[in-house]
């Protein structure tokens, strides 16, 4: 069961998602559909109603417009900033790659 903490957070980021939503483009935007889609994936429980009301058939949705400022966008990277600070570091180790034929 997912945590409730967990779900307020989630409840913000689709409220917030919501109001940034200044076009009636942004709807069926490719910028909204993958912050979506990253909330999703970040979750072990479904998404609540209020994200899952968001979604369209993936036929809809329309490649981004390049809008200046896109505030869907800039909320989806504010998340992504925001979770990568969560997560321990790559190790350098980790980075290197042996050079092929090594």
């Amino acid at each position: 069961m997912a945590e409730a903490s967990d779900v307020r957070e989630i409840s913000r980021l689709v409220a917030e998602l919501k109001e940034s939503a200044i076009i009636d483009a942004c709807w069926t935007c490719e910028c909204l559909h993958a912050f979506l889609t990253q909330l999703e994936l970040d979750r072990e429980q479904p998404l609540p109603a209020s994200a899952r009301e968001l979604a369209v058939p993936r036929s809809h949705i329309h490649s981004c417009l390049g809008c200046m400022p896109c505030p869907p966008a800039e909320l989806y990277s504010e998340y992504l900033t925001q979770e990568s600070r969560k997560k321990p570091p790559i190790l350098a180790a980790q980075q290197k790659r042996e050079p092929l034929g090594g």
